[in-house]
This record gives structure tokens, C-alpha cells and sequence, in this order.
């Protein structure tokens, strides 16, 4: 019985803030300032929506349509070769580069997880420079298969990437 007093009571009970202006009215300096700081709030996301499109642009422009430019370092990539014409796997191809380099066939390492099927690439040169092979290679694979040459040990490694992983987490 108590208990029903006491709840009709709490239901009863409508108190209204008497210093709330009508709706008809002007709004109160509480609306006024929540409306200026939600514009506020929304010019500092548009800017940063922008600050975050430049530093992209800036980022595709600097490195060439997103990709890193393989650059001739060291001699023999900027070698002319005759023809060449690999409808191959990867390593195979990279063996044929390791070849023209004048470097050991049997320096080309794998690691990682090579897919079951194999990695078939395709190379066609005709007197041009074989560090185009090279990006003909990463225009193919580049997504998930990192090349790395190291000219001190005359070695070419390749690291198989899982399909998962972005490009950006592997450098």
C-alpha cells in the first residue's frame, strides 16, 4: 500500500524549468552557444578531411601513382639486353635476370608461402633496359610478393606476402 503511494506520487510529480522560454520564442543562450560549437566542431572535421586528402595526393604524387619507382643503383640494370621473353614462374624469371646480371642462378631465394599453382609472370623485352623487367615483375606481383636484390652478396630474395596484408605493412 505504501508502495503504491509512493509511486503514484513520482508519476504525479512534473516539474518544468520555468525559465525556459516558450517554443514559440527565440531559443536561450544554451541553443545558441550548442550551435556554435557544433558549427565550430564541423569546420575543424571538414579541415581535417582536407589536411588528410593533401597529405594522400601529396603521398601518390611523391612516389608516382602509389608505387615505389625501382631505380637502376647499381650496374647492370640499366643493361640493354637483346630480347627477352619469360612466360614463366617468378623464380624462374628472376633466375634469368640473375643470369644477365652475370650472378649465380642459384642465389634466388624464396620465403613465405609460395601459392600452390605457382607465380606465373610475363616479360617481353626487346632491347631495353633490364630494370624494366624488374617493374614489369612488380606491376604482376608487387601486391603480394616483395623482391629484394642485394648486389654486395649478389642474392635476390623473394618474400611471399599473405594476401591479407596490405602492401604499406610489409615496408
Amino acid at each position: 500500500m505504501i508502495m503504491c503511494a509512493l509511486l503514484s506520487s513520482c508519476a504525479q510529480t512534473t516539474k518544468t524549468n520555468t525559465g525556459a522560454p516558450a517554443p514559440d520564442q527565440k531559443p536561450n543562450l544554451i541553443d545558441q552557444e550548442l550551435r556554435s560549437n557544433s558549427q565550430q566542431l564541423l569546420d575543424e572535421i571538414r579541415s581535417l578531411a582536407d589536411l588528410r586528402r593533401n597529405s594522400q595526393e601529396s603521398m601518390i604524387a611523391n612516389t608516382g601513382n602509389g608505387r615505389n619507382k625501382i631505380s637502376a643503383k647499381f650496374s647492370g640494370l640499366d643493361k640493354n639486353i637483346g630480347k627477352f621473353d619469360c612466360n614463366c614462374d617468378l623464380k624462374v624469371a628472376l633466375q634469368a635476370i640473375a643470369v644477365n646480371l652475370n650472378w649465380e642462378m642459384n642465389r634466388v631465394y624464396e620465403v613465405g608461402r609460395k601459392p600452390a599453382m605457382g607465380v606465373p609472370v610475363e616479360v617481353k623485352l626487346r632491347e631495353q633496359p633490364l630494370a624494366l623487367a624488374l617493374e614489369q615483375i612488380d606491376v604482376q606481383v608487387g601486391h603480394f610478393v616483395d623482391i629484394r636484390i642485394d648486389p654486395n652478396f649478389k642474392t635476390i630474395l623473394i618474400s611471399y606476402k599473405t594476401l591479407s596484408t596490405s602492401r604499406e605493412a610489409h615496408k
